[in-house]
């Protein structure tokens, strides 16, 4: 009997996570198996941040300069150590409440959300 998450080399897949926020906070995390050696996070505005996995582990803060539409992240991308690409994830900048933001718009049935 277990609990809790299995270690990164028992993964299916090469990188696992996604985007998360709160209220003043976006952060871009993932486990990721052993063979992977960096994620680049690319965003809109052509940006791109390496991340290199600690222990199978990748963690960003978005800084809020990457909130607004026109700057947001687009794909998170593992590679191997000889330039292989292992996974790729998308994201969609149009996507609402992905992001924090100070004025949540109407986005039907009486729910709001950030743009």
């Amino acid at each position: 009997m277990g609990s809790g998450c299995a270690p990164p080399r028992y993964q299916t897949l090469p990188m696992e996570g996604g985007l998360n926020h709160g209220d003043d906070i976006t952060v871009f995390s993932a486990r990721v198996k052993p063979d992977v050696v960096r994620v680049e996070l690319r965003f809109q505005d052509d940006t791109q941040i390496v991340l290199r996995p600690v222990e199978g582990f990748v963690l960003y803060t978005l800084p809020k300069s990457h909130w607004p539409r026109g700057y947001r992240l687009t794909a998170a991308v593992a590679y191997s150590t000889v330039g292989k690409q292992l996974a790729r994830q998308t994201f969609d900048p149009k996507e609402v409440g992905a992001y924090p933001c100070s004025r949540p718009v109407a986005i039907g049935a009486g729910e709001t959300a950030c743009p």
